[in-house]
């Protein structure tokens, strides 16, 4: 997966959930879920699937919790080993 388009995203979704902003988590994490299934990464895609449930369902609370975990899935998924 694009590591930039990743951390683009991520921080995109950080701020909307800052701004508890659910429609466009969702969208992000819509888009962020299609990278992640096109570069092979299916277990990122369903944590990001899980975001877009969540914002569908309207739960911040488990929302700002995936978003949270996103980061250092993506820190695994990008091989950065941060």
């Amino acid at each position: 997966m694009n590591a930039a388009l990743g951390e683009d995203c991520l921080r995109e979704l950080q701020g909307a959930c800052w701004r508890g902003d659910l429609d466009q988590l969702g969208r992000l994490a819509h888009r962020l879920r299609q990278a992640a299934i096109g570069a092979g990464a299916g277990a990122f895609g369903g944590l990001c699937r899980s975001l877009e449930a969540a914002c569908q369902k309207d739960d911040m609370r488990a929302a700002a919790r995936l978003v949270q975990d996103l980061g250092p899935a993506l820190s695994q998924v990008s091989g950065d080993p941060t």
